[in-house]
């Protein structure tokens, strides 16, 4: 549940952040998993307990 717009669309997504040159991503410098409201857009760092409660079923609270 988002805490923002309180909504239950929530899932977890790959983020990934480059170094560009000229808008074009040459090297990757930092990815890893984000939770994300897909209504609002707020997102929130996750750890790996959490991913791994969210994969056995558990419903995916965003504080």
């Amino acid at each position: 549940m988002c805490p923002r717009c309180h909504n239950n669309a929530v899932g977890v997504i790959t983020h990934k952040r480059f170094f560009s040159l000229f808008f074009v991503p040459l090297i990757p410098l930092k990815w890893g998993k984000r939770c994300k409201c897909f209504i609002c857009g707020y997102t929130a760092e996750v750890n790996k307990d959490t991913l791994t409660r969210v994969k056995q079923g558990a419903p995916l609270v965003l504080s």
